[in-house]
Parts: C-alpha cells; structure tokens; sequence
C-alpha cells in the first residue's frame, strides 16, 4: 500500500501540462526516489478524471469518448497498490462534484492524502482558457467568448465547464471539506519565477533538488495572436459531421499539439489582448478568491503580491489576415505517420473494413 498520496487536482491553466510533461520524463527518476507516477494512457491522469467525472472527452454528439467508471476504479486500486508516495496529477479533477470528491476518498482508502492545487492569477487565465476552448473547435472570437462567459454566465452554450473549473475558490472548499483544511495546499504560480510550483513539489516529494525542473518545450504554450486566427478559421470551415475523432487527429493533436508543444513562438510574435473590462472583472475575481482561500484557512504558498498583481498584454485585438509562411511551412511538416496513431481503433478498422470492400469490388471486375 502506498505510504502516501500526493493528489494534484488541479487548476487549469497554472503550468499543469509543464508538470505532467516534467513528471513523465523523469518517471524513472522518480521511480528510483521511491515516487510512483503511475503510467496511463498520456503523461497526465485525464482518463481517470474523465471516468471518475463522468465527462465526454470531445464533442458529445458527434464522436466524443464517455470514460468507463472502470477506470477510475482499476486506477484507484493500483494506486493503493503502489509503493512509496504514489503522485497523481490531472487539472480535471477540479470538475468534480462533492459527491465525486467523497468518492475518492473512500476508493483511495486512508492512505494519508495532500491535495495540491496549483493556481494561476484569474485575469491571466482568460485568454489561456479560451486559446484551450479553441482547441475543441469553438467557433467564438476572443471577444464573445468573454462576453458570454461575464454576462451569461449561467447560460454558456459554448464552454458550459468554464466555471467549474475556474471557480477557485468553490473547488477548494469542497475538496478541503472532504480531506481537510490542514491536507490542501494552494501554490501560486508565478511566471516570473517558473522554478517556484517545480521546487514546491520537489520539496513536497522529498527529493533532492534539481530533479523537476521545467523544459523550453513540452509545456502547452501559449498561441500567439497569428496562430490563433489561423485555428479560429480553420474551426469556422471545419465540418462537424466529420466528428470529433478526425478532428482531434488532425487539427488538435496534429498541427496544434506540434505547435504547441514542439515549437517556440516566432520573434517579434503579437499575443492575444484582453479588452480592459474584462481584466478589472478577472482581477474582482482574483483578490475575492484569494480572500476566501485565506478565511478557509488552508495552506497558501508563493508570492501574494505577484499574485494579486499580474501583468496582461490589455487592449483590443487588431483584424490579422497574414500568417508568416515559414509557420504554415512547419504546420504542413507537422502529419505523419504519427497522425494514423492518433485515431481510434475503431475508425481505422472502419477504414480497413471499407477498402477491403473496395478491393472485392474492383478484383470481381477484373480491373486490379
């Protein structure tokens, strides 16, 4: 059984995916330091939150993936299982309910259990969130996603999850609930010091300094404003009959995973802006979060003042009908045969089933 758990829940946006991408490169490592990051399909945990969350993975009518609640639980079990201190990280966990909370903590058993929340100022979540939101096809500008997720809050049609994972201080309570005030820990992440959440969970893992560190690549950066058009056109022509399957294949982890992922920004790139009202909304939010976690009363790490401080590139998005073509060059070079390993089993059997009827056709013709 495991001696203890370290359980990373969350938030969006707040350097996860440069964690998970340091985690899974040093799994041996950390193996070796008596840590046990259970491997899964990808480098974080997301289809056991997905199972346990009961959350489509895409677009719900048209190719989205329901995880089975078999494997959140088969996860559970081998987590409790494990050896040392078992370490489990996906930002989608902040989506569960409190009777999902409950859940895991009954399933884990009582192997003592550290929830951390890894938490990004609010005012720079925003346009991080909507570049995520592109990514599964929504046809919005910058501008009407704001616009709907302010003043219509309750009745988003696009990105109905966006406030239950960015309402921070909500998601807080209602794991602290469950595991306790003295068993949470909020680290404020800091993009002036990119070495603060890394050195906090080398510190919270008991390994010898220098093990985490973060990597110029692999961390999900941000679009720049070129790139971000080009993804918003290519949404807006995309045909949603050809589901989500050929979608996430070709565009979300094709071209855009390598950009993102693979490449850095251009020089002289310009990045999205976020119109005035909107920060002052996002930095009301920010400060009444922060308050809230202080009066909850778990344990809050990093700078406060950057924190409550962050600097947003403000202002109004200029129209851009122009993307450098040496960009366009490396998006091309980006399929390969990588992209066959990105669709399901099931498409590419349907595929293999139809040119197999194909080849029956044309040999009874006698034209192969």
């Amino acid at each position: 059984m495991a001696d203890r758990i370290l359980f990373h829940a969350g938030f969006h946006k707040s350097g996860t995916t440069a964690l998970q991408y340091c985690f899974d490169k040093n799994r041996k490592v950390l193996k070796s330091n008596g840590v046990n990051y259970l491997v899964t399909t990808g480098r974080a945990h997301h289809r056991p939150a997905w199972s346990l969350t009961e959350r489509i993975w895409g677009w719900k009518d048209q190719g989205g993936e329901r995880i089975p609640a078999k494997v959140w639980q088969d996860f559970a079990k081998r987590v409790k299982k494990s050896n040392g201190i078992a370490l489990i990280s996906s930002e989608f966990f902040s989506e569960a309910n409190t009777d999902q909370v409950f859940k895991v903590q009954r399933d884990l058993g009582s192997t003592n259990t550290e929830v951390v929340f890894t938490v990004r100022p609010f005012v720079k979540v925003l346009a991080s969130s909507y570049q995520q939101f592109l990514k599964y096809g929504i046809k919005l500008r910058y501008e009407e996603w704001l616009e709907e997720m302010f003043h219509n809050r309750e009745k988003s049609r696009h990105t109905p999850t966006f406030w239950q994972r960015a309402a921070v201080s909500e998601v807080v309570t209602r794991w602290s609930e469950v595991f306790g005030t003295s068993n949470v820990s909020i680290l404020l992440a800091n993009e002036e010091n990119p070495d603060f959440i890394f050195d906090e969970f080398t510190r919270l893992l008991r390994l010898q300094p220098g093990i985490l560190k973060p990597s110029e690549i692999g961390g999900n950066r941000s679009m720049t404003a070129d790139e971000i058009e080009l993804l918003w056109r290519v949404n807006n022509r995309f045909d949603r009959s050809r589901g989500w399957d050929e979608y996430r294949a070709m565009i979300r982890e094709g071209y855009v995973h390598y950009l993102a992922d693979e490449t850095q920004a251009l020089p002289g790139s310009t990045r999205l802006l976020t119109p005035q009202w909107a920060v002052n909304e996002a930095r009301r939010i920010q400060d009444s979060d922060l308050a809230q976690l202080k009066q909850l009363g778990v344990k809050i790490l990093g700078d406060e003042t950057a924190y409550g401080n962050p600097v947003v590139p403000e202002g109004n998005n200029s129209a851009i009908s122009v993307i450098d073509l040496d960009r366009v060059a490396q998006i091309l070079l980006s399929y390969d045969l990588q992209a066959i390993e990105r669709f399901p089993l099931r498409t590419i059997v349907q595929e293999l089933k139809r040119r197999l009827r194909r080849y029956v056709r044309r040999k009874r013709k006698g034209v192969l």
